[in-house]
This record gives structure tokens, C-alpha cells and sequence, in this order.
């Protein structure tokens, strides 16, 4: 293409039988150009071929074919043959000046026009460039292990660049080189094709089986990289079930210069240049598929008897070297007993994978996938298990206070079929979910939002609030306070205990909802446990009778939790504990000598073991 232009007429076509062009080269032409034509939009020739009429620096070409120009605005280009010995670089700029063109009269009328435009106009430069092509290796697919017996797998991706080409290039084969290390030879590599995306290049007897480290890839059409672009011809290979040791493949220098190609539309030959390697290596290794807990796995928690949907634990599959197209999975119960849960689901994301039951008291349970669930190489996908807590209390199955842990189990319990050697892969497993501890019942606590940061000097220290699951009421039965001043001091600590979120109806056991005396540190046991009614929230505030509070004074209130989980057991057997509760599971209200208490461990609020309150004056 050496220009191009708009003709923008209104009223009636235009013939026009005779236009001149010039064609300014910066650097003197050896020879004319040839095959000069106007092309309209829709590629039709309208003019020409002809050649310019001399060698001079600027060369003109007359076209004398009738040019029928119609109404509207439409776009004419102008193309032509450089001489092949024009130098890379040199620019060409075309011109034409209207007032020159003759014999232009209206198809309708037969009047003589005059365009509008009656002076010489330049078109945009064109650079000269020679046909190119760069050829090398991709630094994709990185070096990486790959599985013996695997079908297609991809090798390399060499690189075809005819981004600085100034026409495009045809090719119809090239060289490569593999590099074996190991025990890996030749013969361990069958059904080798170059890919043009999802188009195979070599087939029937064109696909390369190895026997040497050099091939040659002879393809059933020729390869047009269009100029400006850069093509990328994927390589694979069928690796046999006995290889072991390293493989890469490559184009070296002399596989590089080795390419015939020629440029599409002058004919020429283009010798190909480019930086030649061996490529990424690639190791073969058997496959296999480790599981563990994701970092996604919930902490230590509690849950409800007769509650569905509780997360056990989220585990991650990877497999390595091959993908694995996981069928089941194998189930352990570590902790708990198999009385403790009626069902377990696996979910893959929101898609519910599979389904296991502990049965018959036993600890093993394995899940048959409801579909397989692919895992490519390297890729961590995550499996979370849920289960449905069975119902707590008297004659009921669950027991109360196991703290259950679901793992998933290894070798022939969880396994899948490799992707690419179509082997039997068994997992191997080194989990530990941290575990859910099951109860009847059981709180959640929670700051009271409504006490203000500022104006401490009223004493009161923390607004607390304790609801119980709506499965059953829970009674408490200890709590442990710390109080820290900065610049001022508080004292006279007492808890009061309230039914209403306006701290104004005390609860009835206690005269004014006074609960007792409060020392910092030391845990308060309740004279009479207070039972917070199924889905019912209580209110707690923490006062001091003596407040100095000049400027500057914060005093940090602490409900302290506790740091490690205990069994159920009787209330006098958690003397160590900070935070005493029931989930009266046994009886109602909950006797402090029932083996059915337990400590603040877990508990939704105690998230970091401890809630805080600060207020400043």
C-alpha cells in the first residue's frame, strides 16, 4: 500500500479519464515501480495496473483507465510493486493535485466538474521494510515436572516474529532440537505435533515419532505469519509410561537459520535470524496428590445439637506432576464419636461434591463423589466438609462436650485417576482440623454498643450482652474481670445482671440484679446460676463505686476468656476456668453438680479469648 485517499462527492458520480500520482522516495530509486493500481473500498481495482514512468527520486505514475468516482464519501488506496532492490528504511510518500486530473465531467449531466480540492496533496508516508522473521523460544511453558505415560503434553512454544516484517512470511517446516538428561532417550517421546491454537500442523504422516535429538517438523500446509505479528506454534509430545529423567526442546542457531521461509508477496527468500536455546526443561516425575488443612479452616467453635451445615474443617487437594480426577474421598473421625453426627457433605465451593455417614460406630466413613472433581497440576482446589450434629441430651445419641474433628484420610481412602497417565492416585494426608465442640445449647457474647466511649467518671465500666442459641437456654455460672486505669483509678467493682436492653429490669434471682462484688483478676462465682432463656439475650454491667477520672483517664475493662478447651464436666471440676457455663443439656435450670459445664473456650465473641472495653473521660 503506498497511500491512500477520500472522494467525498454530492449530487451526481463523477468519471474522471486521466489522474496522475507522484511517489517522493527519500533516497533514489533503482528501478520503477511496477503494477501501480487504485483499489476502492471494497477491493475492487478501479485504475491500472500500470508502472511509473522513470527512476527519478520522485516517480509518476498516469493512470488513463475511466475512474467512476460515486456521491457519498469513499475511501480509494493505492497500491503498487517496489523495486525489490529499494533499501529498508527508505519512505515513499504519494501525492496527487486534483487540478491536474482532466476529462471529469458528471455521469448525469455530462457537465465538466472541478474539485474542490484544486492543489497537491501528500498522503501519509510509507517506510520501506524487507520481509523478517525472528524465530525463538517462548519462555512458556516454564520448567516444571510432567508424569510418564501423559498424552500431549506440551513441550515448548516457538516463537514466529514478523512484528518489524514488512510483508508476511511463509513458511512450511523447521528444525528443533531436544536436550535428554537422565535416563530419558529419544524413543520415550512418540506422536510429537506443532499446534496452531487448537489446529494441528503435521498429521498423518507428517507427525514426528523421535529417534534422534534433531527433528524436523514437516507441516501439511504452509504458515503465513502476518506481518506486524508474532505467531506461536505450540509442540507436544506423547511421554512413554517407562521415561524417567529430563527433556527440553528448542531451536538452536542453526535450527533457526535452517528455516526456508520466503515473504508472501514478493517471492523473496527471508533468512530468519533469532537467540537459539535448548528450551525449559522438563522432569518426569510419577504423580501424586497431597491433602491438607487450608488455611480457610475454621478455628476451635462450638455448635448446637440437632445443627446442619457446621463447618468441620476445609482441606486442600494438590496434585503434583499429573492431574488428578479425584472420585472419592476418605473420611476420619480423630476426635468425637461416630453418635455425634448423622451426616457429613463435602462442597466444592457452593456445589455439594459428595455425602459420607459415620455407620455402626465406626470412625471411617468414605464419600463417592457425585461427579469427578478434576484437579490440574499445581493447582490447590479447597473440599470443605460439613456435618449435621445429632440431638443432645437425655437419650439422645450425641455426647455432650465431645469436641469432634473430621479429617481426611489418605492412601487407597482418597484417590483419583491421573489426567494425563491415566494411573490410580492415592492421597496422602497430613491434616488436623482443630475440631468442634457439640453442646445442647450454648452463648454468645458480645459488647453492648450503647455505653458511650467518654464519660467514664459514671462509673460504669462494660455493657455486656449474653444470648443464648435459640436450641436451648444456657446458664452461667462464672466470670473473670480485669480492670486497668491510666492516670485516674476506679474501685468498688460489682456486677449487676438485667433481662432488658435498657438495663432496667434485674434478673430475679438477684436483689437489683446485684450479682456480687467484683476483684480484679479473680474470677466471681455466682451464688445461683443465672439461665438465659433459648434465643434470649441477658445484659451484664460492670460498675465501679469510685471513680477518679481527671483529664486523661482511660480504664480498660477485660471479660476474660479462656485459652484452651475442656471436656464436660462439673462446674466445681472447672475451678482454673474464667468463663463458667452450662448447655443444660441434663436438667433445667442446670445443677452446679451435673457433669454438663464447660469454659468460655471457643465460644462465638471469644474470639481472641478475651472481650475489651475502653471508655476515657
Amino acid at each position: 500500500m503506498l497511500g491512500g485517499y477520500v472522494v467525498d462527492l454530492k449530487g451526481e458520480n463523477v468519471q474522471v479519464q486521466n489522474e496522475t500520482f507522484y511517489f517522493a522516495f527519500s533516497s533514489a530509486a533503482s528501478a520503477v515501480m511496477t503494477n501501480v493500481s487504485i483499489v476502492d473500498e471494497n477491493g475492487a481495482v478501479v485504475a491500472g495496473p500500470v508502472d511509473a514512468t522513470s527512476t527519478n527520486q520522485t516517480q509518476g505514475v498516469n493512470f488513463t483507465d475511466t475512474v467512476t468516482y460515486k456521491t457519498g464519501r469513499h475511501v480509494y488506496t493505492v497500491k503498487g510493486k517496489i523495486p525489490s532492490a529499494t533499501a529498508n528504511n527508505v519512505t515513499i510518500q504519494a501525492s496527487t493535485n486534483p487540478a491536474a486530473w482532466t476529462n471529469i465531467t458528471g455521469v448525469t449531466s455530462g457537465n465538466t466538474v472541478s474539485f474542490s480540492t484544486q492543489s497537491l496533496f501528500t498522503m501519509n508516508t510509507m517506510t520501506v521494510r524487507a520481509a523478517n522473521l525472528v524465530i525463538s523460544n517462548s519462555p512458556t511453558p516454564a520448567a516444571q515436572s510432567i508424569v510418564a505415560g501423559a498424552q500431549a503434553v506440551v513441550l515448548a512454544n516457538i516463537q514466529f516474529d514478523a512484528s518489524q516484517s514488512g510483508e508476511d512470511v511463509r513458511f512450511s517446516s523447521f528444525p528443533a532440537t531436544f536436550t535428554f538428561g537422565g535416563l530419558f532417550v529419544a524413543g520415550n517421546l512418540t506422536s510429537c505435533q506443532a499446534w496452531d491454537g487448537t489446529t494441528a500442523l503435521n498429521t498423518g504422516s507428517n507427525i514426528v515419532n523421535p529417534t534422534a535429538a534433531g527433528v524436523t517438523f514437516t507441516l501439511d500446509n504452509s504458515v503465513v505469519v502476518t506481518k506486524g505479528t508474532v505467531k506461536t506454534v505450540v509442540i507436544s509430545c506423547n511421554i512413554s509410561a517407562s521415561a524417567a529423567g529430563t527433556v527440553a526442546l528448542g531451536v538452536s542457531g542453526a535450527n533457526i537459520i535452517a528455516v526456508s521461509s520466503t515473504g508472501v508477496t514478493s517471492s523473496n527468500t527471508v533468512l530468519p535470524t533469532g537467540t537459539g536455546g535448548t528450551g525449559q526443561t522438563m522432569t518426569v516425575g510419577a504423580g501424586s496428590l497431597a491433602v491438607t488443612v487450608d488455611s480457610s479452616s475454621p478455628s476451635f467453635t462450638v455448635a448446637a445439637g440437632g445443627s446442619s451445615g457446621t463447618v468441620l474443617g476445609a482441606y486442600k487437594f494438590r496434585a503434583t506432576n499429573d492431574g488428578v480426577n479425584l472420585n472419592r474421598i476418605g473420611l476420619v473421625l480423630t476426635s468425637g464419636a461416630a453418635a455425634d453426627l448423622t451426616q457429613v457433605t463435602l462442597w466444592q465451593g457452593a456445589t455439594q461434591i459428595g455425602t459420607a455417614t459415620f455407620t455402626g460406630g465406626s470412625t471411617h466413613a468414605t464419600s463417592s463423589l457425585t461427579s469427578v472433581v478434576p484437579l490440574a497440576k499445581d493447582i490447590d482446589v479447597v473440599i470443605v466438609a460439613k456435618g449435621s450434629i445429632a440431638t443432645l441430651g437425655t437419650s439422645q445419641p450425641g455426647v455432650v462436650g465431645d469436641i469432634v474433628k473430621v479429617d481426611v484420610e489418605g492412601n487407597t481412602n482418597t484417590q483419583g485417576t491421573g489426567t494425563g497417565s491415566g494411573n490410580t492416585i492415592n492421597a496422602t494426608a497430613a491434616t488436623g482440623v482443630l475440631g468442634v465442640q457439640i453442646f445442647k445449647s450454648y452463648p454468645i457474647i458480645a459488647l453492648d454498643s450503647g455505653l458511650p466511649g467518654t464519660g467514664v467518671a459514671d462509673g460504669r465500666l462494660l455493657h455486656l450482652k449474653v444470648k443464648a442459641n435459640s436450641t436451648g437456654s444456657v446458664s452461667v455460672d462464672k466470670m473473670t474481670f480485669t480492670v486497668v486505669a491510666s492516670v485516674g483509678s476506679a474501685s468498688g467493682f460489682q456486677l449487676y445482671a438485667f433481662t432488658d436492653a435498657a438495663y432496667s429490669q434485674p434478673v430475679s434471682q438477684y436483689v437489683a440484679g446485684l450479682v456480687g462484688a467484683v476483684t480484679s483478676g479473680t474470677p466471681l462465682v455466682f451464688t445461683i446460676p443465672i439461665v438465659v432463656p433459648a434465643d434470649t439475650t441477658y445484659y451484664f454491667e460492670l460498675k465501679a463505686t469510685t471513680v477518679s477520672a481527671p483529664t486523661g483517664t482511660s480504664i480498660s475493662t477485660t471479660l476474660n476468656g479462656d485459652s484452651s478447651a475442656t471436656t464436660t464436666q462439673a462446674v466445681a471440676a472447672l475451678a482454673s476456668s474464667k468463663f463458667v457455663w452450662s448447655g443444660n443439656s441434663t436438667t433445667t435450670p442446670a445443677d452446679v453438680g451435673s457433669p454438663d459445664w464447660s469454659n468460655g473456650f471457643g465460644l462465638p465473641g471469644f474470639t481472641t479469648s478475651n472481650i475489651v472495653n475502653s471508655r476515657s473521660n
